[in-house]
């Protein structure tokens, strides 16, 4: 039986069984046939082992990270400029001196007194000049190990030449016994 395909004014004989399974009648009385609705899996492709494999590892990839970032920890540093100041009334503390923040001896909306000590500051300066007092004083000893060394030379040299002076002493000493003897003998004798 021919078949009215709309648009086109002619009939196309479409075989039984094929009627059956691609057209659905529309309307029985103006004999027109509508295409059977097609479902969205019939015309997408098939997903290929590779789309699926490539899923799964960025499904892998991202369970991992949320998992190692629940686990591990990190340290988070913020630098920004601050300002301590007292509950109640407004009034700034500062330093006398300016350097870099060791401790923080307070915490926070702790009460404090006067006197009580609120923070450790190391003073880049203070260091400095400790640090040149430092390399001065070791110069210094130095200097008085090399004065020690030499004084302890000349007095060596000094006991060197008082041990030659008194040997040299002693000869004379003897020499001039030795004429008073003789001198006496010759008195003796005359």
């Amino acid at each position: 039986m021919p078949t009215k395909i709309p648009n086109s004014g002619s009939l196309v004989p479409i075989p039984q069984r094929d009627l059956t399974t691609a057209l659905v009648p529309f309307n029985r009385q103006t004999g027109y046939a509508l295409a059977k609705s097609q479902t969205p899996e019939e015309f997408l492709p098939d997903i290929g082992r590779w789309v699926t494999v490539g899923g799964l590892a960025l499904l892998g990839i991202f369970g991992a990270a949320v998992g190692l970032s629940a686990v591990l920890k990190y340290k988070v540093t913020v630098q920004a400029a601050a300002a301590i100041r007292p509950v109640g009334e407004l009034g700034q503390v500062q330093s006398p001196i300016e350097g870099s923040v060791i401790n923080i001896a307070v915490r926070e909306n702790q009460l404090v007194k006067v006197g009580d000590p609120i923070a450790t500051i190391q003073d880049v300066r203070l260091e400095s000049k400790l640090q040149t007092r430092r390399s001065q004083l070791s110069g210094d000893i130095q200097k008085g190990k090399q004065q020690i060394f030499g004084i302890d030379a000349q007095i060596l040299s000094l006991d060197r030449q008082g041990v030659a002076e008194r040997e040299q002493s002693s000869r004379s000493i003897s020499g001039i016994q030795a004429e008073l003897t003789r001198a006496q003998r010759d008195y003796h004798d005359k």
